[in-house]
């Protein structure tokens, strides 16, 4: 019995002995590095304000529902190109510039839009419309008296309908006589298109009774 702990005394030094130079090895190797710093922020600014220069087309309360511009929401290159670019496609306005500034805090930022009114579109509805003349392939080159006459195309677009970006159109096509050949009553609720104007609804009615 009293051998015992003089054979673990001796072990735990053998131990100690031959561990001890590989623990000083490491802790004189080089350490590894981090790409992760601690003092660097690469979080995105923050949206504190929206300001609109140039038109009174569409209000600030709108713009920010629209296009989801609520206080705090992330604010970087590809929003502001993106929020540019939905702009244009209302078919109102004939340029926006966007520009982001200093906010009232660190992280923030106001979104400042700037833009220029289309001349071509009326009223803060953002009217427009085309009148053509139309002829049937059958009328083209007849010389009948019984031919039908020529026909008129009307159109009227709303692009901007209550200064809430709700769209509408009428279209009509009578003849020289005046009498209707077709009507068509299309609405359409706010949307962001590349693709012109487009409508949810269309309501189409067709004189069956014109030859």
């Amino acid at each position: 019995m009293p051998t015992f702990p003089k054979l673990n005394r001796s072990i735990a030094c053998i131990l100690c002995g031959s561990l001890l130079p590989i623990f000083l090895a490491l802790l004189s190797s080089p350490q590894p590095s981090y790409s992760i710093s601690q003092n660097i922020d690469t979080s995105p600014y923050r949206l504190e304000e929206v300001v609109i220069i140039g038109s009174s087309r569409i209000s600030q309360e709108l713009l920010r529902r629209e296009l989801g511009l609520h206080s705090g929401v992330g604010l970087d290159d590809d929003l502001v190109m993106e929020t540019r670019a939905k702009l244009l496609s209302l078919g109102i306005f004939k340029s926006a510039l966007l520009l982001m500034r200093k906010g009232s805090k660190r992280g923030l930022a106001k979104l400042i839009i700037e833009v220029e009114d289309d001349q071509s579109v009326l009223t803060d509805w953002a009217l427009g419309g085309t009148l053509g003349i139309t002829q049937s392939e059958r009328q083209f080159g007849s010389s009948s008296p019984d031919s039908p006459p020529l026909g008129y195309r009307f159109e009227l677009i709303g692009r901007n309908f209550f200064k809430s970006l709700h769209r509408g159109a009428v279209l009509l096509n009578l003849d020289s006589l005046g009498t209707l050949r077709k009507a068509e009553l299309a609405y359409g609720f706010p949307r962001f298109t590349h693709e012109g104007t487009q409508f949810d609804t269309k309501i189409e009615a067709t004189n069956t009774g014109y030859h």
